[in-house]
């Protein structure tokens, strides 16, 4: 894993918040198909403030991507054994009322009412006045907490709401009475989604019918392009297209195209089938570098090799992802692979 501001040295942050990202690693960075969606995974052996959070992600959506892309950071953390769940919510509390601001306000109001108590190391007790439309907003905020605490801080903590006797003061009544509102601000806007779904659905059916219409009175006249032969491929089939820079793929099992120097090569039997072997290579365009491997026959090995070796360029065509194995983006799925001439610039 790299430091995050290490593959992200444009985004500038105020002084103090880049000190404390300073040794911030990124785990992954994960896109959205349409690419208007990225959750950048993070992790960190001090505790982060969601202040600090907020003005990293801020930064990012503005500085790299001019507020087109929304931007989720995705935290987790490394801490000492000195951290147990009742000094992390002691230090965390106010960061997470912050946060909760954002996912919805009447949970951050919730939590910061709640007399927070350890019933156990791992068990946490929630005490709060009762009264239904609470009692349904409290199985979200427990389900929420449940979940920070295992996922962010791997730590099984068990949230219990314990229910104190309905008080008649104004407070009550004002947080019932907002509680009230927020709902019937749902059941509107749930109404009006579901009214602008159906006019959408009759439009998209209307489309459909026109596209059908068009798609018979074309029908064939058209004929799959097929790539000539190219002498220059040596595994896999034939393909095109424009090359994506390495240090711009993104890894969301995207279809890629990249050129580059391989840079190291190694090969492995398979166990389970003497016949066969693993070939994993690295690849470098010099903006960053990326793996990939390949299943191949033993008798096919040795031309293989002739090709995948260091120093040689190649072209390939590959989907690109997350690999489970290694913990990075890699080429998933080769298509293709190309020989090439030297593309990189002389220097006089």
């Amino acid at each position: 894993m790299k430091r995050l501001l290490e593959i992200m040295p444009d985004v500038h942050l105020k002084p103090e918040t880049s000190e404390l990202m300073d040794e911030v690693l990124c785990q992954k960075v994960v896109a959205a198909r349409d690419h208007k969606k990225l959750k950048i995974h993070i992790q960190s052996q001090h505790l982060l403030q969601y202040s600090d959070i907020k003005e990293l992600r801020d930064a990012i959506s503005t500085q790299m991507f001019n507020d087109k892309v929304t931007i989720e950071i995705v935290q987790h953390y490394q801490l000492s054994s000195q951290y147990t769940p009742e000094i992390l919510l002691n230090l965390y509390g106010n960061s997470l009322i912050d946060e909760l601001k954002e996912y919805q306000v009447v949970l951050s109001e919730l939590f910061r009412r709640c007399v927070k108590s350890f019933a156990a190391p791992d068990q946490l007790q929630l005490k709060i006045e009762h009264n239904m439309i609470i009692e349904m907003k409290m199985a979200r905020l427990v389900t929420w907490l449940e979940e920070m605490f295992k996922e962010r801080f791997d730590m099984p903590v068990a949230v219990e709401t314990v229910w104190l006797p309905k008080g008649k003061n104004k407070a009550s009544e004002n947080a019932e009475t907002a509680l009230l509102g927020e709902i019937s601000q749902i059941v509107t806007q749930y109404e009006k989604t579901v009214a602008e779904e159906k006019q959408k659905q009759a439009l998209a059916a209307q489309g459909e019918a026109q596209d059908k219409q068009e798609k018979e009175k074309k029908k064939g006249e058209f004929i799959k392009k097929k790539l000539p032969p190219d002498p220059s491929l040596f595994y896999g089939r034939n393909f095109d297209g424009e090359d994506t820079p390495v240090a711009a793929i993104i890894g969301d099992n995207e279809a890629v195209v990249i050129r580059g120097v391989i840079t190291d090569v190694e090969v492995k039997e398979i166990k389970k089938n003497p016949n066969k072997s693993i070939v994993s290579f690295a690849v470098s365009d010099f903006t960053d570098t990326i793996s990939g491997t390949l299943f191949t026959a033993n008798d096919k090995l040795p031309e293989l090799l002739k090709n995948i070796k260091k120093g040689n360029l190649i072209r390939a065509k590959a989907m690109a992802g997350y690999d489970q194995y290694t913990r990075e983006t890699s080429l998933l799925s080769i298509t293709g692979i190309k020989s090439i001439p030297d593309f990189t610039e002389k220097r006089m």
